[in-house]
């Protein structure tokens, strides 16, 4: 009987502790959860209602209140909620959503990683630096199963029980990252880049971006360039309204919330917001809308300041910010300059120490900015980069023909160092004959005519077999640019190509040239008068005459034979194809 009890008292002692040992356990992991729990991040924008639930208590969440791992939020109807973390990943939850972020590692971490649970609604997330230098250490627990994200941006819609959406975007630097979703089920699809992923319970389908997917995507990057500009007024009101709601901590460690605690915070946030300025900098490459958009809606001291630190940090992308600048807000470019008198200079400086063979931009940044920095561009690359000057007046010629006309007919000077440029380029190149042929068909003809006449007196023959092929290849680019130079006394470019016409017998690229700029005249209602159009025809003709006769003498020179087509049949037939009433 004693041995009964004790045996009794013993089972009922080891169920005891075993219940004490479980309830410590929880105890210590629950508190090891809270003493884990720590400020990753903080709320960049707000919209309608956010909140988290602390100690039972449910709390409304502010423009700049801290987001922690293992607190729990939930957006309320017609709410959107953005989240800034610490490796500059945007989260931007829309309504009736709840998410969870349970883990954070930043990049200066053993293992960088982050998971965020979300439970319900939609979001779209553009992701900082964690997934962009690890693989599959970013992760989205979602209803349909585990999203790995590996740099990238990404939407995804769990508000229907029964199908959810996910979609991959290029992200803000035009950047295509790498998504793939882990189901319940086992299986594991990558998702397409720009398109999306269908899931329910039955089946996987790849679908298309909709209009809605479009412009979350264009408020996410709204959302990504105010998260790097430390807009003073916003954050001093904000950080008023958390002080006034008791949501600041003693920082300074003095026993009273005051004015030294909100310029910790306030250089806190400030500092948070320069690394996202830095990281969307470094980030940059060919695409540069975003750090454009960036200091487009900054104050004019903040943009010299950031246009500084791109030149010092990453001058290479200075073109790409000056041409998304003067495409979209010329206006914001004029305020920059006149606010820094030294900022033109270093510009210029940099654009061109950085320009090279592949370089397009320049070309571009040329054709769209005003005239006074595109003379200043060409004189200097005259100068340093001479060897680029022939693919730059290409590439600005080509969108902007009038710009570049316009600056070397009010600049002789700078006209015969470009012309000079190019002819010496030309000339010294090992397949002379075909860059002459792609400068002749991508150029006005004005600026080629000048570059023709330099190539022909050094190399007649280069000139000759570049017209040639670019007739051959290209004829419908050589009787436009032909209808245009026929407006001009004494071009070389007409002389050449009406040369060869009359050589190959294709006169009608001549007649196609006049039809092609007597629409023009009526297209663009440039003369309205009849004696106006009988003078212009007259203009032409004798233009044509003159090219025919030297072309002709050229020929019989070089002991070519005109063939069938006799001069004067040609003038007699461009006499009357012109001067007539119609």
């Amino acid at each position: 009987m004693i041995k009964f009890i004790r045996t009794k008292i013993r089972k009922n002692f080891l169920f005891l502790l075993n219940i004490l040992k479980s309830i410590i356990f929880l105890y210590l992991i629950l508190n090891i959860q809270i003493l884990q729990a720590k400020v990753i991040g903080y709320v960049e924008e707000i919209k309608g209602n956010a909140i988290y639930k602390e100690n039972d208590q449910t709390i409304e969440l502010d423009l700049l209140d801290e987001i922690a791992t293992g607190v729990k939020f939930f957006t309320q109807n017609d709410s959107t909620l953005s989240v800034s973390l610490d490796d500059g990943t945007i989260l931007i939850i829309y309504e009736n959503s709840e998410f969870l972020i349970s883990s954070f590692n930043n990049i200066d971490t053993v293992s960088p990683g982050f998971e965020i649970i979300f439970s319900k609604g939609s979001f779209i997330i553009e992701t900082g630096e964690i997934p962009k230098l690890t693989t599959d250490k970013a992760i989205i627990k979602s209803p349909s199963g585990d999203l790995y994200l590996n740099g990238t941006a990404l939407s995804g819609d769990f508000s229907s029980s029964s199908n959810s959406q996910v979609f991959l975007f290029t992200d803000s630097f035009g950047k295509k990252g790498e998504v793939k979703i882990a189901t319940s089920k086992g299986e594991v699809v990558n998702v397409e880049p720009d398109r999306g992923l269908s899931i329910n319970e039955n089946a996987i389908e790849t679908i298309e971006l909709n209009e809605n997917t479009q412009s979350q995507v264009e408020f996410l990057k709204e959302v990504i360039v105010e998260s790097a500009i430390p807009n003073e007024e916003k954050i001093n009101k904000a950080i008023e309204n958390k002080i006034s709601k008791g949501k600041v901590a003693d920082l300074d460690g003095d026993g009273v919330i005051g004015e030294s605690d909100f310029k910790i915070l306030k250089e806190e946030i400030t500092s948070k917001k320069e690394n996202k300025l830095n990281q969307i900098i470094t980030s940059t490459g060919d695409d540069a809308s975003l750090i454009s958009k960036v200091v487009e809606k900054s104050s004019d001291d903040l943009s010299n300041s950031i246009i500084d630190k791109v030149i010092a940090d990453k001058p290479e992308i200075t073109s790409n910010i000056v041409n998304e600048l003067i495409e979209k807000n010329p206006n914001k470019f004029d305020e920059i300059i006149k606010s820094n008198d030294q900022v033109l200079d270093k510009i210029i400086d940099t654009v061109v120490d950085k320009a090279d063979a592949n370089d397009k931009s320049i070309g571009k940044l040329i054709a769209n900015a005003d005239e006074n920095l595109s003379q200043k561009l060409m004189d200097d690359i005259s100068i340093k980069k001479s060897d680029l000057m022939l693919n730059i007046i290409s590439e600005a010629s080509a969108k902007n023909p009038e710009k570049i006309n316009s600056i070397l007919s009010q600049n002789e000077e700078l006209s015969d160092k470009v012309t000079e440029k190019i002819a010496d380029t030309i000339n010294n190149d090992i397949d002379s004959v075909n860059t002459l042929k792609n400068f002749i068909v991508n150029v006005d003809p004005t600026i080629s005519s000048k570059v023709l006449d330099t190539v022909s007196k050094e190399n007649n023959q280069i000139a000759k077999d570049a017209v040639k092929i670019a007739i051959e290849e290209d004829k419908e680019m050589i009787q436009e640019k032909l209808s245009r130079s026929i407006n001009v006394e004494n071009s070389t470019f007409s002389k050449v190509v009406i040369a060869e016409v009359i050589s190959s017998g294709e006169i009608e690229v001549i007649d196609n040239a006049i039809s092609i700029n007597e629409n023009a005249q009526i297209d663009n209602e440039i003369i309205d008068e009849e004696n106006e159009i009988v003078e212009k025809k007259q203009n032409i003709l004798n233009n044509i005459s003159n090219a025919i006769d030297e072309a002709s003498n050229e020929l019989e020179e070089d002991g070519s034979n005109i063939k069938e087509l006799a001069k004067e049949n040609i003038k007699k037939n461009l006499s009357e194809k012109l001067v007539s009433p119609n």
